[in-house]
């Protein structure tokens, strides 16, 4: 699941990379007087509101795959279910361009909440909640190295969060958020490390890691080794990814 999670990855760092940037000009342009600050700021504000829980939705992608490997893919009705708060949430936003119903621009070209600003939020926590559900109940699937580190990843970002929405004005979500993506990567350089890069298999430091964790090593243990007839050929006429 190596090259999947890495994947996911660069979506995360993608799109937390563009919300710091629409962060930094709605900061930047908000109660500037100028036609360009009042041509930008409302589709900046809206843009920016569309992509808030994008982020979060990857978070739930990232940890099954970290779950199910390689081979998960979701389905149509499974990917439509995960993806409807960021449905329902980017069709409010664009609403609010004329109703103000998330934000509002007001004449002086200055942004503020609107008075249903608290869906969006919603939006947002519902995946983070999803997403400690679903470690929890699937811890079972993880190494318990593994389990730990996605599970603290999601605290630091739940704690911004609600700091960002009792005060507002204070602007640390998104840059809590890149922490939180630098565990993700220690924990994807890990299985890179662990992780046979041909076969995507676990490789003799996993098995040696695996060796060393194991609570009682006086106890009884067993190992199995299965040959294949003809592996070498089959790697030289057919080649070694077959």
């Amino acid at each position: 699941y190596a090259v999947a999670s890495q994947r996911v990855f660069e979506l995360l760092l993608l799109f937390n990379s563009a919300l710091l940037l629409l962060e930094m000009l709605l900061n930047l342009f908000t109660g500037v007087d100028t036609a360009l600050a009042r041509g930008l700021l409302p589709p900046i504000v809206c843009l920016f509101y569309i992509l808030n829980p994008v982020p979060e939705a990857l978070w739930v992608f990232y940890l099954s795959v970290m779950m199910n490997g390689e081979q998960w893919r979701p389905s149509g009705r499974k990917a439509f279910l995960i993806l409807l708060p960021v449905i329902l949430n980017a069709a409010l936003s664009l609403a609010s361009m004329t109703t103000g119903w998330l934000f509002t621009v007001d004449a002086e070209n200055r942004y503020a909440r609107g008075p249903y600003f608290a869906l969006m939020a919603l939006s947002c926590y519902s995946y983070v909640v999803f997403y400690i559900a679903l470690a929890l109940r699937k811890r079972g699937f993880l190494h318990k190295r593994e389990y730990l580190t996605l599970l603290c990843a999601a605290l630091p970002p739940i704690l911004a969060g609600i700091l960002q929405s009792l005060f507002y004005g204070i602007s640390i979500l998104w840059l809590v958020l890149a922490f939180s993506l630098l565990i993700f990567y220690m924990n994807i350089q890990s299985t890179q490390v662990y992780t046979d890069h041909l076969t995507g298999l676990a490789n003799r430091r996993k098995f040696d890691a695996l060796l060393w964790q194991l609570p009682d090593k006086r106890r009884p243990m067993g190992g199995m080794l299965i040959d294949v007839d003809g592996f070498k050929q089959i790697n030289d006429v057919h080649g070694h990814l077959t």
